[in-house]
């Protein structure tokens, strides 16, 4: 979340992991390493899917803005949880601005569908949720 120290992956790992996350990559999509700066990294699922991390810090390791990108094991989005403001388009902006929730890209009309992000603003609960829909087990509707 904006003005919250960087995201702790040990801590992550450590309560959260519980058997559902592979060995975190210390890097994120594009390879790029962490900096004072920044926070890049890579968690995967077991369910193949990966979330990208970048978080922008100040000099202070406060978070200025994130990406937190969940892709399946094919690299389709998933969901992309965002921190970036949109001040200067309205358009853009939601009820949570600037948290919001970009859906996949073959289920929107334009660019400009983002969705509000009340609950889910800080890496945390957002491993916390994917893990809950990975575990719940699928069902058909005759059951």
């Amino acid at each position: 979340m904006i003005g919250r120290p960087r995201s702790n992956l040990e801590l992550i790992k450590r309560e959260l992991g519980h058997g559902l996350l592979g060995d975190i990559h210390l890097s994120d999509r594009s390879g790029q390493h962490s900096t004072i700066y920044s926070l890049r990294a890579t968690i995967p699922f077991l369910d193949g899917s990966l979330l990208y991390i970048t978080e922008y810090t100040n000099k202070s390791g406060i978070i200025n803005k994130y990406y937190y990108d969940w892709e399946d094991a094919n690299g389709y989005i998933k969901a992309q949880y965002h921190s970036e403001p949109h001040e200067l388009d309205k358009r853009y902006q939601t009820a949570t601005e600037p948290y919001h929730v970009h859906p996949p890209k073959n289920s929107i009309l334009s660019n400009m569908d983002r969705f509000p992000n009340y609950a889910h603003k800080d890496l945390y609960s957002i491993v916390e949720g994917i893990i809950i829909f990975s575990i719940i087990p699928s069902r058909s509707a005759i059951e």
